[in-house]
């Protein structure tokens, strides 16, 4: 297995309700946005808040994600 990168981070993401994650790994130092909202054709828009800063809930599985070497 390789080793991480020390360069970069894993930043979870959530929605308002924490039904919905995602784990983005951004390089050591970028600054992320609060918010992102991601479009899915047909379906509409999600917006995903920076879990840390909003102090929502990370589920279990985004939290076992965002840990992994």
């Amino acid at each position: 297995m390789s080793q991480p990168d020390p360069e970069r981070n894993r930043v979870v993401y959530v929605t308002q309700d924490s039904s919905k994650w995602a784990v983005l790994d951004v390089p050591f130092g970028m600054i992320t946005p609060p918010i992102i909202e991601i479009h899915q054709p047909t379906v509409g828009t999600d917006k995903f808040y920076y879990a840390d800063c909003y102090q929502l809930r990370i589920p279990p599985e985004a939290e076992q994600c965002a840990s992994k070497d």
